[in-house]
């Protein structure tokens, strides 16, 4: 059992929580109004506001944290309600944590696309049982999402020309797992490829 933390510690992890994954208040307030709300348009500008303002209050002081607010702070800032209430000492995780297996196995484009456009690149990598997404869209037969991935140029189908040699059906993807050491780092105005080894 934990307790729950001071108001103010929660609002202070809230904010770490905020600024690491969306960096503006704003942007955040516009992803939690569409969650809430259940939209894909962008919300109005004076209920953009709004929402800032109680996400500042929530993260300063801790104030105007509700109940209806934690699972939508738990979803969008990826970690389970217990870490939220226990100021990140509970390490939990979170029930709606982006997987491989949960991303091949939804139906929602919304869902597709942003784990194709995360920054860190999870899609690149297999995971804990060397199982990429594309696995796992096979074996769940998530068909629409292969299509997904075809018509976005994720997969691609090798022509007559290329598989002659080979006899049979082929195809590619542009999702290949990083080779081991290499990772990318974050600099002002971009992103850079290094290679490290580590000994």
């Amino acid at each position: 059992m934990y307790r729950t933390e001071e108001s103010s510690k929660i609002g202070e992890y809230i904010g770490k929580l905020i600024a690491r994954k969306y960096g503006a208040d704003r942007q955040f307030a516009i992803e939690y109004i569409k969650l809430r709300d259940g939209i894909d348009e962008e919300p109005a500008s004076d209920e953009i506001q709004r929402v800032a303002n109680k996400i500042c209050q929530m993260k300063k002081i801790g104030k105007g944290i509700q109940i209806n607010d934690l699972p939508i702070l738990s979803e969008l800032l990826e970690v389970s309600v217990d870490s939220i209430l226990s100021a990140g000492k509970v390490a939990k995780p979170a029930p709606t944590r982006t997987t491989n297996y949960s991303v091949a196995f939804s139906k929602d484009k919304k869902v597709w696309k942003e784990y194709i456009e995360r920054p860190d690149k999870l899609i690149l990598n297999e995971d804990e049982y060397g199982k990429t997404v594309i696995d796992y869209a096979v074996e769940f037969g998530n068909y629409g999402f292969l299509k997904y991935l075809i018509d976005n140029d994720y997969i691609y189908l090798i022509d007559e020309d290329q598989q002659k040699y080979w006899g049979t059906f082929g195809s590619g993807t542009t999702i290949e797992r990083r080779p081991p050491f290499e990772y990318d780092l974050k600099r002002k105005g971009g992103t850079y490829n290094e290679n490290r080894v580590l000994y």
